[in-house]
Formats: structure tokens, sequence, C-alpha cells
């Protein structure tokens, strides 16, 4: 994620992008459109979904490391990573660095899942993130898509994040390790969910 704060006489504007789930390129050439330094940005990262540990990181110059540890309240009363962890996170890291395969991966399983979903209507975000989101508009379409999930062997990721959806969403998150049998399993149950709802709207639509 970039954050940068760009004081002037007019605004204080915000920028974010989340790197994990953005190509870096993109994020780079939106900072070059607002006209934003490298030098105003903190750039932070999760260890927790791509690195698969836990935890985050901020990534920047040893002097800016300093400038934290010496202010922040919040990092100095952290209870930090157990060793394990950390040493995970650094080999999680290299790992990702050293294995080009790894994002070819994800990427690739990413647009093929996608394109499934989208071949029959369903509404996918165009964008390189490996997630999918699927909004119930209301309880019975949660127990429905719950239901669906599990009666083909999958967890059903059903989240509630404050600022969410009042109803919640199931929130799909792609891995580079996932199988085509796996991805062809969640998929061909989103799109039997998604095919059930425009069935019961054609319903309520014809008059009787």
């Amino acid at each position: 994620m970039f954050t940068t704060s760009c004081s002037d006489e007019r605004s204080v504007a915000w920028l974010t992008a989340r790197t994990l789930h953005v190509d870096m390129s993109e994020a780079a050439r939106t900072l070059e459109q607002i006209g934003v330094s490298r030098q105003r940005i903190i750039q932070t990262i999760t260890l927790s979904k791509a690195f698969g540990v836990y935890g985050g990181a901020i990534l920047g110059t040893r002097a800016l490391r300093n400038k934290v540890i010496e202010n922040s309240g919040l990092f100095v009363g952290n209870t930090p990573l157990p060793l394990p962890l950390a040493n995970a996170a650094l080999v999680a890291v290299q790992l990702l660095k050293s294995d080009a395969s790894l994002r070819q991966r994800l990427l690739r399983a990413a647009n093929e899942s996608k394109a499934a979903l989208r071949g029959v209507g369903f509404p996918v975000a165009d964008t390189p993130s490996p997630i999918v989101a699927v909004l119930p508009r209301n309880e019975s379409e949660v127990a429905t898509l719950k239901k669906k999930l599990l009666a083909a062997k999958i967890h059903p990721p059903f989240i509630k994040y404050p600022g969410s959806p009042p109803n919640g969403y199931f929130r799909f998150a792609i891995s580079s390790e996932h199988t085509r049998e796996q991805l062809h399993n969640v998929t061909s149950v989103l799109v039997d969910f998604w095919r059930g709802r425009r069935q019961a709207n054609y319903k309520q639509s014809v008059p009787f």
C-alpha cells in the first residue's frame, strides 16, 4: 500500500494503492499522474496474503526505519512477531523474489477464473486483483451460497469488515497454489449461484 499526504493551500490528498492487488507499474504511473514525489511516499505491505505468514512491514530507507522506531508509540508498544514467524516472513519474501513463476501462476489463475465468471455475466472487477467478491442481497442468498459451497467441500469465506456492505460478502482469494480442479470447483459453484439469482429475478419480473 502506498500512502502519501500532499499538503498545499487547497487540499490534503490521500492516495492508496494495494501493492498485492495492483500491478506495481500501474501504481507508479498513478503517483506520477498526480505529481507526487517518491520521497513523500510511505509504502507498506501485508505479509498475511501473498506471503502466507502474518503481520506487515514498512518499506523505506534506514533513516525512515529509525524515525518510525523513535517516534511511533504504536510500533514501540506493539508486541513484536515471534521469531519463527519473523523468519518465515523473510524466507517467504526471498522465495517470491527468486521464483517468478509464482506471480505468473497467480495471474493466470486469476484471469482464467474471472473469465469463466464473466462468461455468464457475473460482475467481476476488471483489475489484476486475485480477489473475487460476491455481495449477497439478503440473508437468504447468504444461506444459499454457504450451502452450495459446503456441498462442494469449500469453506464459505463470508466476512463483515468494518465499512463493508451491511449484509456482508463472500471474499474469494485466488492463490498461485490452487489447482485447476480447485478453481474449477469454486467457479462452478459461483456460476450456479449466479444463474439461480438471474432465474429468480426473471420469475419475479414475469406477471402471472
